[in-house]
């Protein structure tokens, strides 16, 4: 019985240092939290384009974020753990990429059928 008060009692001093040391240092939550918006804005910014060139800068713009976010993990600036919520946010941000292309390429062609008639 004794010890398990001695485990619980260490457990709960253990999780108490933790999230001191959590409060002390929150450097992952302010850059995790900016990163998510960044993609999130590039999403938007993938909804609104009005053209093929405004998407294809959104692509490079994507392509250079993820670069950064995968250098802010390597280094240890970002948990690993949120790895699979970034993909999420990137494929999001791709498949908007791919739908308002097509999109596009839609009202491009339905524009020229106009044209021509």
């Amino acid at each position: 019985m004794l010890i398990y008060i001695f485990v619980f009692g260490f457990s709960g001093i253990v999780s108490g240092v933790l999230w001191f040391a959590r409060y002390l240092f929150p450097q992952d939550l302010p850059l995790a939290i900016r990163e998510e918006h960044a993609l999130e804005t590039l999403i938007n910014k993938a909804r609104a384009a009005t053209t093929a060139a405004e998407l294809d800068d959104i692509e490079r713009e994507l392509d250079g974020f993820l670069m950064k976010l995968s250098s802010h993990m390597v280094e240890g600036h970002l948990d690993t753990g949120l790895t699979p919520a970034y993909e999420l946010l990137a494929g999001r941000a791709t498949g908007a990429i791919e739908v308002r292309r097509h999109v596009l390429s839609i009202s491009g062609a339905a524009a020229a059928d106009q044209r021509s008639a």
